[in-house]
């Protein structure tokens, strides 16, 4: 990089290169840019030479930050190699959108639920339920409750802080509990 710099080129990346035309799928070995990347200090990639797209998408997925394929207009020409690994005019935008279909589904990293979850997330969760039929006044006890779906009720894991209370009214077999159906906590 410091040789790169010193020649007026502050901006290089280094690509995992395979140099068969076409490179069989089982010596692409994309785990070399892992290496790369120890190595060096900026930008790592994949300069791809297979058939198809697999490798290069799969590039994108282990971190790829830059690729090269090959395009090519004419095919079938004599004494020349990059046509049988190049993109055309037939591939080369599905190519492209699905990288950026890669990216977009590779995310952001972060163990979060996402805008797409808001609507599940009611529905997806669970509440403390009656398991049978409870009069009003009942102590509720383990055996009188359970978790099920929806998660519009007191919230599953608040179960343990349920036991005990006393219900303010009767509830019927499957009713999901709410927090205003118990009475307060003795103090």
């Amino acid at each position: 990089m410091a040789a790169c710099a010193k020649g007026g080129c502050d901006r290089v990346a280094l690509l995992h290169c395979i140099t068969a035309y076409p490179t069989p799928d089982d010596q692409v070995n994309l785990i070399a840019m892992d290496r790369l990347a120890e190595m060096f200090d900026g930008p790592v990639g994949y300069s791809d030479h297979t058939r198809d797209h697999l490798a290069i998408l799969a590039a994108v997925a282990r971190g790829a930050e830059v690729v090269e394929k090959h395009i090519m207009i004419l095919r079938d020409i004599p004494n020349a190699q990059d046509w049988k690994v190049s993109a055309g005019p037939e591939d080369l935008g599905e190519l492209i959108a699905n990288i950026r279909g890669l990216e977009a589904v590779l995310g952001h990293g972060r163990k979060e639920p996402g805008p797409a979850e808001q609507d599940g997330w009611v529905w997806a969760t669970k509440s403390v339920v009656a398991v049978h039929d409870l009069a009003a006044g009942a102590v509720l006890g383990a055996e009188d409750l359970i978790t099920k779906r929806p998660g519009s009720g007191i919230p599953a894991n608040q179960l343990a802080a349920v036991i005990g209370r006393t219900l303010a009214k009767a509830v019927v077999a499957d009713t999901l509990l709410q927090l205003d159906g118990l009475v307060d906590d003795p103090a």
